[in-house]
């Protein structure tokens, strides 16, 4: 009688069948694909030869046979090995075990050289979308926008327009600095007319839309004013900051841009190399993250790490002293007293018996308002008057300013590490996260 049994599908393994590589005695494995897999076992056991001198070696193998056969002879030849069968390989990477860059800004990817191609796909292919609406983003080059504006029939009306923008300037100023310029024409709140006529109307407060007329233009036969039209649209475009307008026989309205940009967000990117796709650049790199991905915060509970001990025993564990206890002479504990005493606590109690709101002054301020502070010690009484940031801002200021490495490590040991929030850990900055390949 037959038996119906479901095999497990293999395709998301990778299956090695009797390989005999050096040490290997008939072994047959199958490694989960997708996973980070740690081979491990006794010294001489056959790591190496099952992980590098069988499923990479044959993936290698395998990636070279589907080169050409040019490319192939500057490569040269490497041997199957002995093994009965592999399956669901993929072109491998390998990494020499060697010491390595502890740096945060070393991967994979960058140790391999494989990232540097991965830049170069997607400057070269990648599709820009934009990061607000998703929508494609799209620009144009000189000769795409004169066969755009050559397209229209014979005898059309062109005008071309450049599409300002004039900031916080208000109407009459634009229209006379379009007037300095010698342009003679403009739309002015979505209607063609001459700069004179747009004074008389325009506000000294309101800002308008306003737009420059930079030529007007009926297409000929045989294409005659392609000059014309290209210096035009060149000029249009240094005004308009990379984006101009076309209106056909005033009622059909193109625009055009040499910039990626998104019609809907205004959304624009100048422009797409391998830089922009580089976390170690600053071009491409996040700019909360620095192209990190994650982000050191100065963490409270480590700041104040026990909660029994009152600030004046040394509970603010970066400022107490050695012996575990912080004193006026360190400058901060008179700091302490005067806080308490204008809002109404105490510094001898332990921290957990503060409120909220009272902890929360110690460790972030008090915002720009000012405290008196009076320092009775040795050399003679000392008062001054300032805003007291706070201890996690006081540690802030200090990691971000100091040049000793020193100073560093041991602020970093009251931080921990957290995602970054603007790239959610993917390093670039989101308008070239958003350039996609097929999609992805």
């Amino acid at each position: 009688m037959a038996i119906n049994s479901k095999r497990p599908s293999l395709k998301n393994k990778i299956v090695v069948q009797g390989a005999r590589v050096n040490n290997l005695k008939d072994i047959s494995v199958n490694i989960p694909r997708n996973k980070v897999v740690v081979i491990t076992g006794l010294s001489g056991s056959g790591k190496s030869s099952l992980a590098f001198d069988t499923i990479y070696a044959e993936g290698n193998r395998r990636y070279m046979e589907g080169l050409s056969s040019y490319a192939r002879a500057f490569l040269g030849v490497t041997s199957k090995p002995d093994v009965d069968k592999i399956e669901n390989l993929s072109p491998p990477v390998s990494i020499d075990q060697k010491s390595i860059s502890r740096s945060p800004r070393s991967t994979a990817g960058t140790l391999t050289e494989v990232y540097d191609y991965l830049r170069i796909l997607f400057a070269k292919i990648g599709v820009p979308h934009c990061y607000n609406c998703g929508n494609v983003m799209r620009k144009r080059n000189n000769s795409e926008i004169l066969e755009g504006i050559l397209s229209n029939p014979y005898r059309s009306q062109i005008a071309i327009l450049s599409k300002s923008e004039w900031g916080s300037k208000n109407s009459k100023e634009i229209l006379r600095q379009v007037q300095q310029w010698g342009y003679a024409r403009v739309r002015f709140n979505g209607k063609i007319m001459t700069v004179s006529e747009a004074l008389l109307i325009a506000s000294d407060k309101v800002p308008s839309e306003i737009d420059v007329v930079i030529d007007r233009i009926i297409l000929s036969k045989g294409n005659q004013d392609k000059e014309r039209i290209l210096d035009s649209a060149e000029t249009a475009m240094k005004m308009g900051k990379g984006s101009m307008v076309v209106l056909v026989d005033n009622e059909k309205e193109e625009t055009y841009n040499r910039d990626f940009l998104c019609q809907q967000c205004n959304v624009r990117i100048k422009e797409i190399t391998p830089r922009h796709f580089s976390f170690n650049n600053p071009e491409g790199a996040c700019s909360e993250c620095s192209g990190l991905g994650v982000k050191l915060r100065i963490d409270p509970d480590l700041v104040i790490p026990n909660k029994n001990l009152s600030l004046a025993e040394g509970a603010i564990q970066p400022w107490s002293k050695s012996g575990g206890k912080a004193n006026s002479q360190n400058g901060y504990l008179p700091i302490l007293n005067t806080l308490a005493i204008k809002h109404r606590f105490s510094v001898s109690v332990p921290v957990k018996k503060l409120s909220p709101q009272h902890l929360n002054l110690v460790l972030y301020g008090t915002k720009d308002k000012e405290i008196l502070v009076s320092d009775d010690n040795d050399l003679g009484g000392v008062k001054k008057t300032f805003s007291f940031e706070g201890v996690i801002p006081n540690l802030e200021n200090k990691y971000a300013e100091t040049k000793s490495d020193y100073m560093r490590k041991e602020i970093e040991k009251y931080m921990m590490s957290e995602i970054c929030p603007l790239c959610e850990g993917k390093r670039l900055k989101k308008e070239y996260l958003s350039v996609l390949v097929e999609g992805k």
